[in-house]
């Protein structure tokens, strides 16, 4: 049983197999703790791990790939832009925008490529209100180009 022998002696290649098996239950959480050990590792076993862990962390936290910065249009709406700073494109990525009574999910349905960044328009109208309070956008999800 491969759990029992990670027990009595964890090895980075049993800790990259049950990581493994943990994503297949979608276990996330636990999938990360068993690549961390496995990506101390080097070769190509730590690559493969470091990456696994990339991929779940986007899964988890896409916030931390994805960094947002808004302006205003010519013509008085809000614009987002979004820098993609992992290493790999993505998609399907949905922000939240709330603030000065308004919540909405946007969707981008372009993808961005690594270390690059878009700017959309959002519909959403800058009122005077919104200049006091503000707008805050965050990233729910995305998904990397494999």
């Amino acid at each position: 049983d491969l759990q029992r022998s990670y027990d009595l002696l964890p090895t980075p290649t049993a800790s990259s197999y049950l990581g493994e098996l943990s994503l297949e239950k979608s276990q996330y959480q636990q999938a990360a703790n068993y690549f961390q050990m496995a990506a101390k590792s080097s070769g190509t076993l730590g690559i493969q791990s470091r990456q696994r862990l990339q991929d779940i962390q986007l899964q988890l936290q896409p916030h931390s790939f994805l960094t947002v910065s808004t302006s205003i249009s010519s013509s008085g709406y809000l614009l987002v832009r979004v820098n993609n700073t992992s290493p790999q494109p993505m998609r399907d990525i949905v922000l939240s925008i709330s603030g000065s009574g308004i919540s909405k999910s946007v969707g981008i349905p372009s993808r961005i490529n690594p270390r690059s960044a878009i700017t959309i328009n959002t519909g959403v109208i800058y009122s005077e209100e919104s200049q006091q309070t503000g707008y805050r956008v965050v990233a729910l999800k995305a998904s990397l180009i494999e």
